[in-house]
C-alpha cells in the first residue's frame, strides 16, 4: 500500500475524532510546515490555514518563506548561508540523516 494513502487514512481517522487536532499535528504544503503554526503565520484558525495552502502551489511556498520569515535564528541563518543552523531549526535534530544541510548548500551554489 502507497505510504501517502497510508497517512491520509490515519488523518482522516484522526480529523473524525478532532479536527483541529488533527490539523495542528500535521505538516501542509511544499514546504511542509506544521498545522500548529497557524497564529505565527497570521491566521485566526488551522483550518483557515489548510484552506490557504489548498489553493494553490504559491500558497504553500508562501507559509514555508513566511515560516522561516518568522523565525529571527533562521532567517537570520539563511541569509548568511548557514546551512547546518538552517536545516536544525526548520528540520530538527535529526537533519543530518537525511543531508538537508548538504541538500541546501548544494542548491546555494547551484542558483547562485
Amino acid at each position: 500500500v502507497d505510504k501517502q494513502v497510508v497517512e491520509w487514512l490515519a488523518f482522516n481517522d484522526a480529523f473524525r475524532k478532532n479536527a483541529n487536532g488533527a490539523m495542528e499535528a500535521t505538516s501542509w504544503g511544499s514546504m511542509q510546515v506544521m498545522g500548529f503554526n497557524y497564529k505565527r503565520l497570521g491566521f485566526k484558525t488551522v483550518g483557515t490555514m489548510v484552506d490557504f495552502a489548498k489553493e494553490s502551489e504559491y500558497n504553500q511556498v508562501w507559509l514555508g518563506l513566511e515560516y522561516i520569515r518568522t523565525d529571527p535564528k533562521l532567517y537570520q541563518a539563511l541569509l548568511k548561508g548557514d546551512f547546518p543552523t538552517v536545516a536544525r531549526l526548520y528540520n530538527g535534530e535529526n537533519y543530518r540523516i537525511n543531508k538537508y544541510d548538504e541538500k541546501l548548500a548544494a542548491a546555494d551554489k547551484r542558483y547562485s
